[in-house]
């Protein structure tokens, strides 16, 4: 009867080592969300107008996004935005002209694409700054 309680407590504790061990000491997490929100500082190259740096603010309203672009040009306004996954594309207009930006985040903290106008296409490149 002792030899039987013993066998069936040994068995009891062998199987909640056996359980615990295989359970993580750390709760999962959820993947963190990507949030481009905040201020972008970025270089547009290869312009007629020689390179243009500036900023590029970005605000999540509710479910849509709205953004302010500017440069040593001016303010730029952002007519029409899209973020979605890792893709940001814009449309804005700068004296009188068309533009759009068009790019990746390839990371968290940068932004790699093209502007494109009328007068070509030219590389932007844009770290976060906060």
């Amino acid at each position: 009867m002792i030899a039987q309680f013993i066998r069936i407590s040994f068995l009891g504790l062998l199987a909640t080592l056996v359980i615990s061990s295989c359970s993580s000491s750390k709760m999962a997490s959820a993947p963190k969300t990507f949030d481009p929100s905040g201020d972008w500082s970025y270089t547009v190259s290869n312009t007629p107008m020689g390179t243009i740096q500036g900023t590029l603010n970005l605000m999540k309203e509710g479910e849509s996004w709205k953004a302010k672009m500017s440069s040593s040009l001016g303010v730029m306004p952002v007519e029409s935005l899209e973020i979605s996954d890792r893709m940001i594309k814009a449309r804005l207009t700068y004296d009188g002209s068309p533009i759009r930006l068009e790019g990746t985040f390839d990371t968290d903290q940068s932004l790699k694409g093209s502007i494109l106008s009328d007068y070509g296409s030219f590389p932007i490149t844009g770290n976060k700054a906060n």
